[in-house]
């Protein structure tokens, strides 16, 4: 009898640890998943849901004693940082990079561990954030929504930018190629990024769908994307002193369309005559033509710019 009590409370004693590890575990997966989802809704933009599922991943992980919790504790805390960085709150956003990166410091002792790369993180924002201070226009969660970044050597876009910034000017920088991630700023309305070095423009141009103003002049493009047509609430649009021969009729349903430049291109006479008709209302600035006459070919017109 003696020894099946014993028995009986061993075995008691092993199940009650092995629910708590499995309670542990639990919490730990929970409190992971619902940090990954916080994250992915930052990503997209929708910040309320993004801080309350990053605030129940945190709070499981938390009430989770391992040593993985930790990793996890600083993970969250690096999501919090992005999270308020994406919505124009500087300093809460280094608060909290600052936290993860002293459990990063603590836990990890590798020399390329995510601490390394979470200093990368916070010394890139202070760089940004001389930059705008430098060129006086613009700082992060300014009330004006302003990025100024003219001028800056920049070739890539930074990761460091409010993502509900409303004027983003990236003008006379180094930029080959459209940047990228430049479609997550939803709520820009005015977009320079004139003076590069652009060779083709991403269709993903389309989903800047707020943009009032947009300034590609003088760079190096050749082509545009149907998806220029998505930009409905469009009223400027310059193009001046780019490549461009031909200019897609999809521009014709940008009806509330008021300037369009097309100075210093190579854009046949007939394109622009269709243009003009399709968007009566339109302001069309372009190269004048003169007429040539040729006894075998007939009537044709030849590009002449005019300074």
């Amino acid at each position: 009898m003696k020894k099946t009590l014993i028995y009986l409370v061993i075995l008691i004693f092993v199940s009650a640890n092995d629910f708590t590890a499995y309670s542990q575990d639990s919490s730990l997966e929970l409190g992971k998943r619902n940090l990954k989802l916080g994250n992915t809704y930052r990503e997209s933009g929708e910040f309320d849901a993004a801080k309350e599922f990053l605030d129940k991943g945190l709070a499981a992980v938390e009430s989770n004693r391992s040593f993985e919790s930790q990793y996890w504790q600083a993970v969250a805390y690096e999501y919090y940082g992005f999270l308020y960085r994406d919505m124009g709150q500087q300093d809460n956003a280094n608060a909290n990079f600052r936290k993860a990166l002293d459990i990063y410091s603590r836990i990890i002792k590798q020399k390329d561990g995510s601490q390394v790369a979470l200093q990368n993180v916070m010394e890139s924002s202070g760089r940004i954030s001389k930059m705008l201070s430098d060129g006086g226009s613009g700082s992060f969660g300014n009330s004006s929504g302003i990025i100024n970044l003219s001028n800056s050597k920049l070739r890539s876009m930074p990761y460091d930018l409010p993502l509900n910034s409303s004027s983003l000017i990236l003008s006379d920088n180094r930029f080959r190629d459209f940047p990228d991630g430049l479609n997550r700023y939803k709520d820009l309305e005015y977009l320079d990024i004139s003076g590069n070095r652009l060779r083709n423009i991403s269709s993903s141009i389309g989903d800047l769908s707020k943009l009032h103003y947009l300034n590609l002049s003088n760079n190096r493009i050749d082509d545009l994307p149907n998806d220029l047509a998505k930009l409905k609430n469009l009223r400027e649009l310059n193009l001046s002193n780019n490549k461009l021969k031909d200019v897609p009729m999809m521009l014709c349903e940008l009806k509330g369309l008021r300037l369009l430049n097309l100075k210093g291109n190579k854009i046949r006479h007939e394109d622009v005559m269709n243009l003009v008709r399709c968007l009566p209302s339109t302001n069309i600035t372009f190269d004048e033509y003169i007429r040539k006459e040729e006894e075998e070919v007939g009537d044709e017109f030849e590009f002449e710019s005019i300074d």
